[in-house]
């Protein structure tokens, strides 16, 4: 087999000139005198065993394409940080206004489904839960729909019907990324159980004791209403205690109330009233006597006497 067949087309070229230069080289190669220094390079042919491709000289071009697969080395790199997602702020959340019932001061409320309010992000989702729900164990949390916060910035939504008692409602925001927020949470008590009152009186006394199972805002003196007829005969019905109708009873302007400190106890003071012998009866009417969470009183209070 040709042994020039089996080179590339670059290798045989290189060949083929090297074998012409050979062959010049012996026609027109000078004598040089003996001994002149120089050793002569005829003997010194390539080994056939040499594989002529390797002893190839490289060429611009078969440079250019060794080195060009490192090129990348050279060429310079930008290392551009990873963006990572910021967490989004923690919500606010509570008692909306509207479902804090009674006093705006705490956080107790008759309503049984009531709205839950606050601030976040505008674009982000809030995500709520609440513990108490009716039908569920009362320290599992449910969770309620979520709302997305609008341009505003102030997001609501309503609670499922609760039960009665203490719940804590947890509120998270979500952000576009799904980076999730820390937990806010709020706590509040729903209470729908209605006042009660009972009234008491020691007789030949001119004291009347009027006591209600929780604190309570809307007694007074026009709260009450007596009834009765004195051992002489005088007949009064249904009369506030300060009506002057009663003053032979009572006595013109002696009637007081007064209320303990932990509002519990309401204390009226009457003088002469109940302590003339006859028989009476004392109403405490329910109208507009409502606890702190507005649940009105369950009935009225009726207290009937014997003074003898």
């Amino acid at each position: 087999m040709n042994r020039a067949s089996s080179l590339t087309p670059r290798a045989a070229d290189w060949l083929a000139a090297l074998v012409r230069g050979r062959a010049e080289s012996g026609r027109r190669r000078p004598r040089r005198p003996a001994g002149a220094g120089f050793e002569s390079l005829e003997p010194r042919a390539v080994p056939a065993a040499l594989p002529l491709a390797v002893a190839a000289p490289a060429t611009a071009a078969t440079s250019r394409e060794a080195v060009a697969p490192l090129a990348f080395l050279a060429a310079p790199v930008t290392v551009r940080p990873a963006v990572v997602a910021a967490v989004p702020a923690t919500p606010t959340v509570g008692l909306a206004v509207a479902s804090n019932s009674g006093s705006k001061t705490d956080t107790r409320t008759n309503v049984v489904a009531p709205f839950v309010a606050g601030r976040a992000t505008p674009g982000t989702v809030v995500n709520v839960t609440v513990t108490g729900v009716a039908g569920f164990p009362a320290a599992a949390a449910r969770a309620v729909t979520p709302v997305r916060v609008p341009a505003s910035g102030l997001w609501s939504v309503r609670l499922p019907t609760l039960a009665a008692g203490a719940h804590v409602v947890t509120a998270r925001v979500v952000a576009a990324s799904g980076k999730q927020s820390a937990a806010a949470t709020a706590s509040f008590v729903v209470d729908t159980t209605r006042p009660t009152a009972t009234l008491s009186f020691v007789p030949n006394t001119d004291t009347v004791t009027l006591r209600v199972s929780k604190p309570v805002a809307g007694v007074s003196l026009q709260s009450f209403r007596i009834s009765g007829t004195t051992a002489d005969g005088v007949r009064f019905t249904d009369l506030p205690l300060t009506d002057s109708r009663i003053a032979q009873t009572t006595g013109v302007g002696s009637v007081s109330l007064a209320r303990s400190a932990d509002g519990l106890t309401y204390t009226i003071k009457t003088q002469f009233a109940l302590a003339t012998p006859g028989t009476y009866t004392l109403r405490l009417l329910p109208a507009g006597i409502v606890d702190n969470v507005g649940n009105p009183l369950a009935a009225e209070a009726r207290l009937t006497v014997k003074v003898v």
